[in-house]
């Protein structure tokens, strides 16, 4: 048996694509898929901040949760400015990798092994 898409005889036209991506069902189906996809790949970020090591959790969480400042954070934890720096380096390396190894939604960026790539954008300090 011969799969219809391997036989030099099978013919996609434009049009039937465009009646394919119109199909509110497939829209629904893609959509109900990068609903759970986005799901669990927010499962995957709060797994990966749950291994942090507890300082580094705390400052990570604050940062980029919270928006705390560095300064905010180094008084909070009474620690200083350049720990938090390092642990917020830390957090987001080690969230990144976590990520790039479970993630299910495909990334516009790969690396060189395929993998997509994920990059974790801070919203800014807190007023």
């Amino acid at each position: 048996m011969v799969l219809p898409c391997l036989d030099s005889s099978f013919k996609v036209s434009i049009t039937d694509v465009a009646v394919k991506e119109s199909n509110p069902v497939v829209h629904h189906l893609d959509e109900t898929y990068q609903h759970v996809a986005a799901g669990e790949e927010f499962s995957n970020f709060c797994e990966a901040v749950r291994i942090l090591p507890v300082q580094c959790r705390k400052v990570f969480v604050l940062k980029k949760v919270y928006g705390y400042s560095q300064r905010e954070i180094a008084i909070e934890l009474e620690i200083s400015e350049s720990t938090v720096e390092k642990h917020i380096a830390l957090g987001m390396k080690r969230c990144i990798n976590f990520m790039n190894k479970h993630s299910l939604l495909e990334s516009p960026q790969k690396n060189k092994s395929g993998s997509p790539v994920f990059k974790i954008i801070s919203s800014g300090d807190r007023s």
